[in-house]
């Protein structure tokens, strides 16, 4: 939402950053690093990175002092909703920690 459109995204060198390299992650950890017994409490590492960024993000652009605030280039706090933002960011780290975790089970 904060750019306006997926495309944004996709384009020039972000194509790598946002679509190449995620997708190569996502198969390569799926295909040639199989573990099926991988564990409920280690896939939830996953969500590490999810909860230390988030909650640093949500420091900076809403309760750190005000020259010390970032601007908020994802947009997650429009209309004052960091609250929804933060929920969903959390949720869907969890999905993908799930889904990744499924993915070594196959």
């Amino acid at each position: 939402p904060a750019v306006g459109s997926l495309r944004k995204l996709i384009r020039g060198n972000d194509f790598f950053m946002h679509l190449v390299t995620p997708l190569a992650a996502i198969f390569c950890f799926s295909v040639f690093e199989k573990r099926p017994d991988m564990t409920f409490g280690t896939a939830l590492l996953g969500m590490l990175p999810v909860v230390l960024y988030g909650t640093l993000y949500l420091y900076k652009i809403k309760y750190a002092p005000q020259e010390k605030r970032w601007d908020d280039f994802y947009g997650f706090n429009h209309k004052n909703r960091w609250k929804v933002s933060y929920v969903a960011m959390m949720i869907g780290g969890f999905a993908v920690c799930m889904g990744l975790m499924g993915l070594q089970r196959i």
